[in-house]
């Protein structure tokens, strides 16, 4: 059980990460869900509870959702997948090929994070400076 934890943790980082690269911030579990919803074509709708459970690792969405996810956030379906599989199996038993597409989408979801560690610390010094004036 600990283990599946683990991955809804992981889960919830990727997607506050696509989050971050398409809205500049991790909005409101209200704002989630409507988005969410407006996108679900495949899928039942959500409430806020749910988008909630996902941003604080507390479940995986099915996968339908994590279909309309990666769409909508434009998040690497390979990765969103190999999240998935680790939770169906309960254990890491992906192939080479899925494991070094999970390490390369893992890496990019890393730059992307650095990407914008370093929008915001532009961003930082310009305020500084402003207010220093």
């Amino acid at each position: 059980m600990r283990k599946n934890r683990n991955i809804a943790i992981v889960f919830s980082q990727v997607l506050r990460v696509g989050l971050l690269s398409k809205y500049r911030k991790v909005p409101s579990s209200g704002f989630i869900a409507k988005e969410f919803n407006l996108r679900a074509k495949n899928t039942c709708t959500i409430t806020p509870e749910t988008a909630r459970r996902w941003l604080n690792g507390h479940v995986l969405p099915d996968m339908e959702k994590l279909v309309a996810l990666s769409e909508w956030l434009e998040i690497d379906l390979n990765t969103l997948l190999s999240i998935r599989k680790v939770s169906e199996n309960g254990e890491l038993d992906l192939t080479h090929k899925e494991m070094q597409e999970f390490i390369h989408s893992s890496e990019k979801v890393i730059h992307s994070l650095h990407g914008i560690t370093n929008e915001l610390e532009v961003i930082i010094k310009k305020i500084k400076t402003i207010n220093s004036t």
